[in-house]
């Protein structure tokens, strides 16, 4: 093993205790306050998310249901981005 490949298994090593260690955070933004017994129902119904630490923000524009972003996704569960979809599908028809 040459000094450079020790380097880099060093880094790897290194990043990846890192990441372990990082608390993960996602948001889960709702037309109104959540419940803890509402934030768990969500959290149970999306293993993905089980050990990260979500914040609730409050956007009232959303009209009904929730939006959660964590990592690089953005699921979308709302009415409005329901709404959005239905409006671009009529546009596609038209």
């Amino acid at each position: 093993m040459d000094k450079q490949d020790s380097i880099e298994e060093q880094l790897y090593q290194y990043l990846g205790r890192r990441i372990n260690r990082e608390e993960k955070n996602a948001t889960l933004i709702s037309a109104y306050k959540l419940s803890e017994e509402e934030i768990n129902k969500i959290k149970k119904s999306f293993p993905e998310i089980k050990n990260y630490k979500l914040s609730n923000i409050i956007q009232t524009e959303i009209i009904s249901g929730f939006m959660l972003k964590f990592g690089s996704y953005i699921m979308d569960f709302s009415l409005a981005g329901r709404l959005k979809n239905l409006h671009k599908l009529f546009y596609e028809i038209a």
